[in-house]
């Protein structure tokens, strides 16, 4: 098993801290591998703790917009604001034929 081991350092000039291994800002609360896997606009410190919230609650993104759904209860089928259909628990597009859930 792998151990995981935190890429923080402090700038000796500036004091501030940042992370090693992906030379931004530290990333408080997200590893590496799932930082670099975020878009450009989802990186600042308000988006970050966005997905933070987000992965606690466990909401999911509409594949299409990206803006965050919860389903609070009924079925897995999810009606976007952008008028996109997905299931909620693997988020892939749902169609006239029917879906079948990949979780």
């Amino acid at each position: 098993m792998a151990r995981w081991r935190s890429t923080k350092t402090e700038c000796p000039h500036c004091h501030r801290l940042f992370c090693a291994s992906c030379r931004v800002p530290w990333h408080h609360g997200i590893k590496c591998k799932e930082f670099k896997k975020l878009g450009d606009d989802e990186k600042g410190q308000d988006d970050l703790a966005l997905k933070k919230l987000a992965d606690k609650k466990k909401w999911q993104r509409c594949p299409k917009c990206k803006m965050y759904v919860e389903r609070i209860d009924g079925c897995e089928y999810m009606f976007c604001r952008c008028r996109h259909t997905f299931c909620y628990l693997c988020a892939s597009p749902i169609t006239s034929g029917g879906h079948q859930c990949r979780k």
